[in-house]
């Protein structure tokens, strides 16, 4: 994630950006919202075999997991539970995203996510 410095901006709202390993070359993921993470602690994982990019957005002051075209496009919300995020691990293919999420009335839980395969089931009671 990258947040502009020209202009005025929110440091909590941030383009996506893919960087080219061979060249340098940065290219901004075009989308209708921007990833948030106010604390810079979230990471943006690949998926679907690197078509596509899994991210956090801050909505309301609930976190939710997006998801996006690598190439951009239109962004689509994978989350519907709210509350804090945390704690993210992405297999390396990017099949299963692990994460912890907590709510006001909720503790901890653990929760799986594959993108291919629908909503995130909860691990943990």
């Amino acid at each position: 994630m990258a947040t502009q410095k020209s202009g005025y901006w929110y440091e909590d709202l941030a383009d996506l950006v893919v960087v080219d390993a061979t060249t340098g070359a940065e290219r901004i993921v075009p989308m209708q919202v921007h990833a948030s993470d106010w604390l810079h602690s979230q990471r943006v994982f690949w998926a679907d075999q690197d078509r596509r990019l899994v991210f956090p957005y801050l909505e309301r002051g609930d976190f939710h997991l997006w998801t996006v075209p690598a190439l951009g496009g239109v962004a689509t919300r994978m989350t519907h539970h709210g509350g804090r995020l945390q704690l993210m691990h992405a297999t390396p293919d990017g099949a299963k995203l692990a994460y912890v999420q907590s709510g006001e009335l909720t503790g901890a839980e653990v929760f799986l996510l594959e993108p291919e395969a629908g909503p995130p089931r909860q691990l943990t009671h």
